[in-house]
C-alpha cells in the first residue's frame, strides 16, 4: 500500500516520491506481490495514484503488479477504498508505505479494517523546530477532524495498471 499525497510541482522529489521509491524498494526486495497505489487528488492532470504507479514503473515494478485506487481524497478513504481491492487479492497482512510522521494514523486506519499492518516509513527530511512542530499539530488536527467526518461513499474505482488506462 502507497499512500498518495501532493505531487511534486517540476515532477521530481517531495514527499510522494519518497513514498513511492520506499515502495519501489521494497516490492524489488520481494516483501510483496503487487503494490496498491492510493490517492484520487490530481495535480497537474495526474491523480495521485496515477503519478504513483508511473514512477513504480520507472523504477523496475511491472504495471501488471501496479493496482490503482484513485478515488480517496484522505487516509480513512485510502483504507476504506482499498480494502475490497486488498481483500479480493487475498491480502491478510499489508505493508503500509507512507510518511514517517503520518504512519501512526495509517496503521490506524488500516488495522480499524482488520487487516494485519506493518508499517514502511518513507523518511521525512530533517526540518527545524518551528516548522515540525507545525507539521506535527496539523496531523493530529488531521487525525481529529477525521474521526469526526461522517464515512462517505463516492462511486466508480478504476483498478488497472496506470499507463495501462492511459493506451
Amino acid at each position: 500500500m502507497v499512500l498518495g499525497c501532493r505531487a511534486p510541482v517540476d515532477g521530481a522529489g517531495g514527499a510522494l516520491q519518497r513514498r513511492a521509491d520506499r515502495a519501489a524498494g521494497a516490492f524489488l526486495d520481494g516483501l510483496a506481490p503487487r503494490v496498491v497505489v492510493t490517492g484520487g487528488r490530481t495535480w497537474q492532470g495526474l491523480c495521485e495514484a496515477e503519478w504513483i504507479g508511473a514512477h513504480l514503473g520507472r523504477r523496475g515494478v511491472p504495471d501488471a503488479c501496479v493496482v490503482l485506487e484513485d478515488r480517496s481524497l484522505n487516509t480513512a478513504e485510502n483504507a476504506r477504498f482499498s480494502a475490497a481491492l486488498l481483500t479480493e487479492l487475498g491480502a491478510q497482512r499489508i505493508f503500509v508505505v507512507t510518511c514517517d510522521f503520518h504512519m501512526r494514523r495509517a496503521l490506524s486506519e488500516f488495522g480499524r479494517l482488520g487487516f494485519d499492518v506493518l508499517g514502511l516509513s518513507a523518511p521525512s527530511p530533517r526540518m527545524g523546530l518551528f516548522r515540525g512542530g507545525t507539521r506535527a499539530a496539523m496531523e493530529l488536527a488531521s487525525g481529529f477532524i477525521q474521526a469526526q467526518l461522517p464515512r462517505r461513499e463516492r462511486g466508480g474505482a478504476a483498478v488497472q495498471s496506470p499507463r495501462a488506462r492511459k493506451t
